[in-house]
């Protein structure tokens, strides 16, 4: 199903911080989400504004034949990063996000020299748990109330 779609991932602008906002808003995207405090537009925009501009984190936007359909971030940590992924309500639970994370992984360890990204994945979020799986992830750890999944791009390991 996901290949009836024209991928596109980009980095994340300013222009972007009312659509993300609207995802991040969504209630079940803040269910799911390791901080799932509420947040006005005025705190998000002023998150937004330093995540563009921290060195450390690094925001693309997904676009399917050309629309805005999520998020992919990764918060850097030395050698490694940890990866958040949300997807607009209109595209979820059509076979997406694994295409979505596997595209943005690869992208973002060939563009930044990272062999290592993290995924903390809430334990009963099983739809996001298969599509980490599916995009190459490996569970480490399913004890606490979220996993942590790993993912190696071994293309880039010296």
């Amino acid at each position: 199903m996901s290949t009836d779609y024209k991928f596109n991932i980009r980095f994340a602008t300013q222009d972007d911080c009312e659509i993300l906002y609207s995802w991040r808003i969504d209630p079940d995207v803040r269910k799911v989400s390791k901080d799932s405090s509420e947040f006005t537009y005025d705190s998000h925009k002023a998150w937004f504004t330093k995540a563009l501009m921290n060195a450390n984190i690094k925001i693309f936007i997904v676009e399917l034949d050309n629309i805005p359909a999520g998020q992919v971030r990764f918060n850097i940590q030395n050698d490694s990063a940890v990866i958040s992924v949300s997807l607009s309500k209109d595209y979820r639970g059509k076979g997406l996000g694994s295409k979505v994370i596997q595209l943005a992984s690869n992208k973002f360890c060939s563009e930044f020299n990272i062999n290592k990204i993290i995924a903390y994945i809430r334990q009963d979020n099983i739809s996001s748990r298969k599509s980490f799986e599916k995009a190459g992830y490996t569970l480490l750890n399913d004890k606490d109330i979220f996993c942590e999944y790993i993912y190696m791009n071994n293309e880039i390991r010296n």
